[in-house]
């Protein structure tokens, strides 16, 4: 990829790296941060496809989009049967931002970053997840147990626990693959150790495990 100016790649990776900070510390606590991540990524994207002067579309973009368009099929043909269709023509966006987000990343890691700094940069990304993760349970935990959500600043249904999400099925499902994202990094604690330190990461497994019970989802 090649951007005409510096100062426009520049533009690009400080948009890119933006819309990963709103990804890593909505992906856990907040639909309005995840929201925002996907309208800040449309954005680097656009930039990416208007000005590099040569952009090679992965295939798994591609893959994206046609799934995308197969969604958008299957909704027309059964328009009437939807209560909302119009809903469900909108929630092809994930797939369709996911398709386009790729070319912005790929400049991101691969040829903006040095090989030192994307390791810096993974690694507090990754680190802020699990802060944000963690800050998001004990504070859905003490609204679950209290009926004050203390990050919100609000009242909250104490039958079950939905973290800052404020929906306990959105975030029962993301706090179970949270849980398995945990469980796989403490079987190879030794290679990650300069990430995450033992007891932390214990630790966070163990606010996963309680936050994943109390919500009582599947």
């Amino acid at each position: 990829m090649e951007f005409p100016t510096k100062a426009e790649a520049k533009l690009s990776a400080k948009t890119t790296g933006l819309a990963l900070f709103l990804l890593a510390v909505g992906a856990l606590t907040s639909i309005s941060l995840l929201s925002a991540f996907q309208a800040v990524i449309a954005v680097a994207a656009g930039l990416s496809f208007f000005q590099i002067r040569r952009v090679r579309i992965p295939t798994s973009a591609w893959v994206l989009v046609a799934l995308a368009f197969v969604m958008g099929l299957s909704v027309f043909f059964n328009f009437s049967l939807y209560e909302r269709p119009w809903k469900a023509f909108f929630k092809i966006r994930y797939y369709l931002v996911g398709a386009l987000s790729i070319v912005p990343l790929s400049f991101y890691f691969n040829e903006y970053l040095s090989r030192e700094k994307r390791e810096v940069v993974l690694r507090r990304l990754f680190q802020l997840l699990v802060l944000a993760a963690n800050l998001g349970a004990v504070s859905g935990m003490i609204g679950y147990w209290t009926g004050f959500n203390p990050l919100r600043l609000a009242q909250v249904d104490t039958h079950r626990n939905a973290g800052t999400f404020g929906l306990s099925i959105t975030y029962g499902h993301s706090i179970a693959w949270f849980s398995v994202f945990l469980i796989s990094f403490w079987f190879h604690r030794k290679q990650w150790s300069k990430w995450f330190p033992d007891l932390y990461l214990a630790v966070s497994i163990v606010v996963s495990a309680i936050s994943l019970f109390t919500s009582h989802t599947r």
